[in-house]
């Protein structure tokens, strides 16, 4: 059998059962379908996280706390309130809820300075505010937060805030 009599008996099988062919086009049209749908989302996703993980910092930069000495929240060694201690502050969103974290001391950031590896250390404060006013005497409920040097913010318009500015910078999240 020559290629010309396998190509003639092809398409002459394929008139023949019409409906088997018609669903082997719709198979097909509907594999392609599902494996450009399943590319897109995973590309999508990939831009998400990316884009999530690159807001929470810069690329080389690695966060440092210190844990208090009496351990509270969920398994915590004191099950009881623990005693005020000015050093140390509410862990916020991380660790266990009630969780505190001391404050660093210029000790401690000597001692990190130190190690090997680390090109520079930069304390950073948190930042708790109740409201904010303006001259109209409105106030606004808004959070605050410092930058680490070279975090990169999601932003719609705009610039990123300049890390050697004087001035201080606003930055509206989307």
């Amino acid at each position: 059998m020559t290629t010309l009599d396998l190509l003639l008996t092809a398409v002459s099988n394929t008139f023949r059962s019409k409906t088997r062919t018609i669903l082997t086009v719709l198979a097909i049209f509907v594999g392609a379908f599902t494996l450009t749908l399943t590319s897109g989302l995973g590309t999508g996703i990939n831009a998400y996280i990316d884009d999530t993980v690159s807001a929470v910092g810069s690329s080389d930069t690695m966060t440092v706390t210190k844990a208090s000495d009496d351990a509270q929240g969920l398994g915590g060694a004191n099950p009881g309130p623990a005693e005020y201690d000015p050093d140390t502050v509410a862990a916020g969103g991380f660790g266990a809820p009630g969780a505190t974290v001391v404050a660093l001391t210029p000790d401690d950031v000597t001692t990190l300075e130190g190690v090997d590896g680390v090109l520079a250390v930069q304390p950073t404060e948190a930042l708790a505010t109740d409201y904010v006013e303006g001259e109209s005497g409105t106030k606004y409920v808004v959070s605050a937060s410092a930058l680490v040097p070279g975090q990169q913010l999601t932003l719609t318009a705009g610039a990123q805030p300049d890390d050697d500015a004087t001035d201080l910078q606003v930055v509206v999240p989307t």
